[in-house]
């Protein structure tokens, strides 16, 4: 239940006052490839790119045996000379491309590349991108000889560095501008089988006090030959077990690069997506934490070697390849507080808005843009709003001449309904509290949070979605193992949790409290015993049942859940448990319509206190609502609420 206005509150009982509401539309964060700040034009080679505080840096590799490194400062992004001018002689010999990596300390822009005479790691830094210093060796390496591929960390004073593949190992070298030295090389302990050097990246969390890597070493698990790896580092040499973020059999990931800030408040990790070995065009996917990624989407940039995503510089956030430099943050017109004429939230989520445009000041949405609805009453001359929470732009029409706009949305289950896996993948050894993250992340819910019961920690050894699986049945999946519920919050989080027994009220209808007009109520018949068989079944099954229950029933109504994933008597019994509560609470049905209740969320727990309904008095809880607001032909405002029983 979400907590609002008191004033609201006491009104909304009865309810008093004149019903209002509004909307706004606002950018969804994501980065918006437009037109490019330049034409395209081949560099001349691989390119690296670093943002610095009031300058771009990138290095440029060139190689038919040139093998040399260029250097280029860019100041302002729109100026077209800035892209096109080099000053050559940075570096020579260097081993290839991949073997670069370039950082910002905050004070000192770093430019590190390995040697291919020596195989020594070397560096310069520079305060201004412009005067440098003279080459010196970060690190030398003995053993065999391997090519080295880096990626540069941008963490500030103490936390700057390379994320470094070498010698079939992924290893954190740590930089320190103070004493302008390098520490010893920390293994992450990830071991590559092959000969191959993968490509890495890394970035600093400076909210999380973590490093975060990324790598895509070919055939390291023999269930996926082509991954993304996702690990961190916690502190000095912990690392994170690797996880994979994508992975496939008939996908190559290449070209790894991520950016080194959040941009619009998520952290943006870029790489091509291509068939076997040919390239393709590059790929971005953004995460608020860093360590959940969404799904993959294209940008349309060819997949020229790595593309840089950099925060703004004068006004302008940009990708950069070898040949394009494109502008990201296109402007966009929102608006907000627009008066609403109606709206219909139905019961799966989905909204339908027709907003007043007589002003003509309503730009076109832009898709999956984020639209607020606020609703409420005009009391005593004031007006009070409470939103509805966070949907997403799905379709718009403007209507009447343009003096409507008439748009539809969807909440966070929205999105996990509208999302399809585009290729089956596997996910193992990971909790089930991490693969209710994946696959919300995937689906563009980026916060999701959980209550402390034990079955979010159990581990699943195999955990699988078929391609064309939406995720709302990836979720289904897993409530085999961990029978919860979600509520989506107002923010366009997710709230997990396993249903408690004797949760407390959250509301009440009834006569002095919030008004409730007739309803339905009653039984039906669901499951009174669970049995739940794991691997292997001689240890790991178990059952739970209420007696009292089976005997009013007559006879056993069975449910059993035959699952491999689970692996002990103990982790069956939770299960069996677990599952029978949400059979008692099924058992009890009920919808009735009411005045609004604003504060009003799924899963809520309401009491019903109207003896003139036998059946209704008691708890419920909420499993869905929908809300209508002047709609033809029905109450001018009100919602239905479907409920079922409690414990």
């Amino acid at each position: 239940m979400k907590n609002i206005d008191a004033t609201l509150l006491a009104s909304q009982k009865i309810p008093a006052g004149r019903p209002i509401a509004r909307a706004s539309l606002a950018d969804n964060g994501r980065l918006h490839p437009a037109a490019g700040l330049k034409p395209g034009v081949y560099t001349g080679g691989v390119t690296h790119a670093c943002a610095c505080g009031d300058f771009y840096l990138r290095l440029r590799w060139t190689g038919g045996g040139a093998n040399t490194l260029d250097v280029q400062k860019i100041t302002d992004p729109t100026v077209e000379t800035q892209w096109e001018t080099w000053t050559a002689g940075f570096a020579s010999d260097v081993r290839d491309g991949y073997a670069v990596g370039v950082f910002w300390t905050g004070t000192y822009v770093v430019a590190v590349w390995q040697d291919a005479s020596d195989n020594d790691t070397y560096y310069r830094r520079s305060a201004d991108g412009s005067s440098w210093s003279s080459a010196a060796v970060a690190h030398n390496f003995i053993g065999p000889t391997y090519e080295a591929t880096l990626g540069g960390v941008s963490g500030g004073l103490i936390n700057s560095g390379i994320v470094l593949a070498y010698n079939n190992k992924l290893y954190w070298g740590h930089y320190s501008p103070a004493g302008d030295s390098w520490s010893t090389l920390e293994d992450a302990g990830i071991s590559i089988d092959t000969d191959q050097a993968p490509e890495v990246a890394g970035f600093y969390d400076s909210g999380n006090s973590r490093h975060v890597f990324f790598c895509n070493p070919v055939g390291y698990y023999d269930w996926a030959r082509f991954v993304i790896l996702v690990l961190a580092r916690t502190g000095a040499s912990t690392f994170t077990t690797p996880r994979p973020y994508h992975y496939a059999n008939r996908f190559n990931f290449k070209y790894l690069s991520v950016s080194q800030e959040t941009i619009n408040g998520f952290w943006w990790l870029s790489f091509s997506r291509a068939r076997g070995w040919s390239d393709d065009v590059f790929w971005l996917a953004p995460s608020d934490d860093g360590l959940f990624f969404e799904d993959c989407t294209p940008t349309g940039v060819l997949a020229e070697p790595l593309l840089a995503v950099l925060p703004a510089l004068a006004g302008y956030d940009v990708c950069l390849a070898n040949e394009n430099v494109v502008e990201t943050s296109a402007a966009h017109s929102f608006w907000s507080n627009a008066t609403v004429v109606r709206y219909t939230l139905d019961h799966g989520g989905e909204l339908t808005v027709l907003v007043d445009n007589r002003a003509g000041a309503l730009a076109t949405p832009q898709l999956n843009a984020e639209l607020t609805l606020e609703r409420g009453y005009q009391i005593e001359g004031v007006d009070y709003y409470q939103s509805a929470g966070i949907f997403y732009v799905t379709g718009f029409r403007f209507l009447a001449r343009d003096q409507l706009l008439e748009l539809t949305a969807v909440d966070a289950r929205g999105l996990l309904g509208s999302w399809l896996a585009d290729q089956a993948f596997t996910q193992r050894g990971q909790t089930v509290e991490t693969l209710a993250e994946i696959v919300c992340a995937l689906a563009g819910v980026h916060a999701a949070s959980f209550d402390a019961h034990s079955l979010w920690s159990g581990t699943v050894a195999t955990y699988s979605v078929f391609g064309n699986t939406s995720g709302l049945a990836a979720l289904r999946s897993l409530q085999r193992l961990a029978p919860f519920d979600f509520t989506v919050q107002e923010d366009g989080s997710i709230d997990f949790y396993i249903p408690d027994v004797g949760p407390a009220s959250q509301y009440t209808y009834g006569p002095g409290e919030h008004e409730i007009w007739p309803g339905e109520f009653g039984g039906q018949v669901h499951s009174n015993y669970t049995a739940v068989i794991g691997d292997p079944p001689h240890d790991a099954a178990s059952e739970y049942y209420d007696v009292s229950a089976v005997a009013a029933a007559g006879r056993r109504w069975s449910e059993v859940v035959s699952d491999p994933r689970v692996g002990s008597e103990a982790a069956a019994l939770v299960v069996a448990t677990q599952t029978q509560v949400r059979h008692i609470e099924r058992r009890r049905r009920g919808s009735f319509e009411a005045p609004p209740n604003l504060g009003l969320e799924v899963n809520d727990v309401l009491t019903i206190a109207d003896g003139a309904y036998a059946a209704a008095v008691g708890k419920w809880r909420v499993d869905s609502f929908a809300e209508f607001f002047n709609t033809q032909r029905r109450r001018p405002f009100y919602q239905q609420v479907r409920v079922r029983g409690v414990v």
